[in-house]
């Protein structure tokens, strides 16, 4: 088998061959950590031939690689290079790795309108497909592309994604996915509508959404709104959990916000490319590791068999992440992120912006222990905490503005009501007038400031 020239090997090629390296045993952690202080300087980004390929050439002189290793396993990677999820690489914000977004587009053009789109040849055929109305591209991703489309039988938008390979292998994995996204019914999940196959290519036709990323209007989020966002989410997560899927690639690019009429964002879970049933236990048939790096928890990026608290350590990525304004691993290059996901603790949140709750900080913290033992049980348990600790807020928020609240006021156990004894029954904070407060201004006052900023 020819060796290729590792002078034109991308960064992505040799990020997944240093990945698949280290789930087949041939190096160790430790190896790349001892041969990063010998490399040339750079992101690798531009056109000088050393900084193609370095860390190859790095590990192969310090005799860690072969060149016929190295051969083996770029022949695998190249097969399976649409595994593959975009690295996070120095200079580049982790939230800019990809356009607006997979599933909406700030383009909206009236139903049936395809003026201005350029299709690739091979899409071609969708110009005058009578099932659905092409108007715009969402945007690719590893394993296919996704074009917005209108449904004139049930008169709805949808997000059309085609494959970019139509071999079989590929197309199970595609179906797989549409199945996994399928099987949970939640509403925070994005929907799939269909399944069907035109001009010999397989397509899933899904819920249209019209919003932007998560990682996009972070900057505009309050604290409350990112908590609240991150515990529908985890809601969301843990409804998967129920139907034995782990996502494995839970990051901000993959949570879209849709606005509602009442101006809150609503969060919906996206791409389930990568999910895997919970009683699986091998990676794949090649080893690969899948997930994006800055956002895998340590048993992933290690090869090990994973459970639902692999999402849980996720998420806590997530939320540092909108909390501190980067991940909490972050580096010049793969090698370097990983090593520090398994080796590093994080950077206390408080460290960083003292502004941030220290009940935060704590939870946070649950979510991001190395060992899973340690960390939430659950992605359901982790909501019920975002949830105690946002109406919290809300409480405090209203006693600042002269709320006398009556009764002794507490959490029931694995719910998200509340027991005051001076009322009968539970009480929901959530809900339309439920909440009974005093204050100079009226108790209504006071019942509509609770319901808005604990929706905020």
């Amino acid at each position: 088998m020819a060796f290729p020239a590792i002078q034109i090997m991308s960064a992505q090629t040799e990020s997944g061959l240093l990945r698949l390296a280290i789930a087949k045993g041939f190096l160790r952690w430790e190896d790349l950590d001892s041969v990063s202080d010998h490399l040339p300087s750079g992101t690798g980004s531009g056109d000088n031939p050393l900084l193609h390929g370095r860390w190859i050439r790095g590990l192969i002189d310090a005799g860690f690689l072969t060149p016929d290793i190295v051969a083996r396993l770029a022949a695998e990677v190249e097969e399976l290079e649409d595994d593959l999820t975009p690295d996070l690489m120095a200079g580049t914000s982790p939230w800019s790795r990809r356009p607006s977004g997979r599933f909406f587009s700030q383009d909206v053009a009236s139903p049936g309108s395809a003026e201005g789109l350029e299709l690739a040849p091979e899409y071609r055929f969708l110009a005058d497909w009578s099932r659905y109305r092409v108007e715009s591209l969402l945007g690719t991703g590893g394993m296919g592309t996704v074009y917005k489309a209108f449904d004139p039988t049930l008169g709805r938008y949808v997000a059309l994604k085609f494959l970019h390979r139509n071999d079989d292998d590929h197309t199970q994995r595609f179906l797989r996915e549409a199945r996994s996204q399928a099987r949970i019914a939640h509403p925070h999940v994005c929907q799939v509508h269909e399944v069907g196959e035109v001009e010999g290519r397989p397509f899933i036709a899904m819920q249209y959404i019209d919003g932007q990323s998560l990682g996009d209007l972070c900057e505009e989020l309050t604290v409350e709104t990112k908590v609240r966002i991150i515990r529908d989410v985890a809601r969301a997560v843990h409804a998967a959990h129920r139907n034995g899927l782990i996502h494995r690639d839970l990051k901000p690019g993959n949570i879209l916000l849709a606005r509602e009429e009442s101006g809150e964002l609503h969060p919906f879970v996206v791409d389930f490319g990568l999910a895997q049933e919970q009683d699986e236990t091998a990676l794949s048939r090649t080893g690969m590791i899948s997930g994006t790096p800055a956002y895998i928890s340590p048993e992933q990026a290690q090869g090990k068999p994973l459970d639902r608290r692999t999402d849980v350590y996720s998420l806590g990525i997530v939320l540092y992440e909108l909390l501190a304004g980067f991940p909490p691993f972050k580096g010049s290059n793969l090698a370097r992120i990983l090593v520090q996901l398994v080796q590093e603790d994080p950077k206390p949140l408080r460290q960083i912006d003292a502004s941030i709750p220290e009940d935060l900080e704590t939870l946070v913290g649950k979510c991001l222990e190395k060992d899973p033992a340690r960390r939430y049980e659950s992605a359901r348990a982790l909501a019920e905490d975002l949830d105690r600790f946002h109406f919290n807020k809300a409480v405090a928020r209203l006693r600042e503005h002269g709320a006398v609240l009556l009764g002794k006021l507490h959490m029931t156990e694995g719910a998200t009501t509340l027991h005051d004894p001076a009322l009968p029954g539970p009480i929901n904070p959530w809900g339309e007038k439920t909440w009974t407060g005093v204050s100079s201004s009226g108790s209504e006052t006071i019942t509509a400031s609770l319901r808005r900023m604990a929706c905020s």
